[in-house]
C-alpha cells in the first residue's frame, strides 16, 4: 500500500491510488507512506520518486546497522520500532528517506507510531507543514510508545518479584 500525503493549497490532503499519485507534482508532496507494498508499488515509487529501495546498490550503501546517512540532496535514516505481540515485543525495521522536505518512509508492518501520528495529523494538519514534521512527529510517537512497553515492562517485573518474595517468604515460615 502507498499513501501520498500532499500539500493543496492550505489544504493536506491524502491519496492512495497511484494514479492519482502521478497527478500530483513532487513540490506538493509532503509525506509517502510505503507499506507491505506489492513489487508494481516498489516500481512505481522507486520511478517517480527516483529512490532506490531494493537494490544491492541500496543495501551496501545503507545497511541496516547505519542508522543514518547523508547524501548531497537525500538523508536516509534506518530505525527498528518495537510492536507489542501477543507473545511479547517486536522490533520491525523501517527506512526513511528525506529529500527536500518530502518524507519517504518503507515498511513492511503495520507499526502504531504510525497510526498515532496519522491521528494527530487529523487533529491537527496545519502542524505538519512539512516531511521534516511527520518524521519529528513519528519518532515522538514512537518515544511516548516505547515509554508505555518500559512502564509495563517494569510493572510485570515489579509483579514478579514480589511473587518471588512472597514464596521465599512461604518457603521460609
Amino acid at each position: 500500500m502507498v499513501i501520498t500525503y500532499y500539500r493543496e493549497g492550505e489544504y493536506i490532503l491524502k491519496v492512495n491510488d497511484l494514479r492519482e499519485t502521478v497527478k500530483i507534482q513532487q513540490e506538493q508532496i509532503i509525506w509517502v507512506d510505503v507499506n507491505f507494498p506489492t513489487p508494481d508499488e516498489t516500481d512505481f515509487v522507486e520511478k517517480f520518486l527516483k529512490v532506490d529501495l531494493g537494490s544491492s546498490q541500496f543495501a551496501d550503501e545503507i545497511e541496516l546497522s547505519s542508522r543514518y546517512t547523508e547524501y548531497e540532496e537525500l538523508v536516509a535514516i534506518n530505525s527498528n520500532f518495537l510492536t507489542a505481540t501477543e507473545d511479547g515485543y517486536i522490533s520491525e525495521p523501517v527506512s526513511f528517506f528525506l529529500r527536500n522536505n518530502m518524507l519517504l518512509s518503507y515498511r513492511k508492518a503495520d507499526i502504531k507510531s504510525f497510526a498515532d501520528t496519522v491521528k494527530k495529523f487529523k487533529v491537527n494538519s496545519m502542524a505538519f507543514t512539512n516531511g521534516n514534521m511527520f518524521l519529528v512527529a513519528l519518532f515522538e510517537a514512537r518515544i511516548d510508545l516505547d515509554a508505555d512497553y518500559l512502564e509495563e515492562l517494569s510493572r510485570q517485573i515489579t509483579d514478579i518479584g514480589k511473587e518471588l518474595t512472597l514464596e521465599k517468604n512461604l518457603e521460609a515460615d
